[in-house]
């Protein structure tokens, strides 16, 4: 499975990064009011998997909440361990 990093945050990296993982932000705020959950946390998923160590744009701190909504109570418990 191929695998994709992008660079948000230093200085050298590309400014389109940065626009490109805003976007996927607002796009999963848009998703969890029209009640799309899981649509919501397959995006989070995605960007997470772009910076994993630094998660520049907090996805920890909403997929728990997307997974409650969306009654993935599995995947929530495998996110706590």
């Amino acid at each position: 499975m191929p695998q994709t990093r992008l660079d948000f945050t230093s200085p050298k990296a590309e400014p389109l990064n940065r626009v490109f993982g805003e976007a996927i932000v607002k796009y999963i705020d848009i998703l969890g009011r029209r009640g799309c959950n899981r649509t919501a946390i397959e995006f989070n998923k995605l960007l997470l998997s772009f910076d994993p160590q630094r998660d520049p744009f907090g996805v920890l701190l909403r997929i728990d909440y997307q997974a409650i909504r969306a009654k993935e109570y599995s995947l929530l418990e495998s996110f706590i361990r």
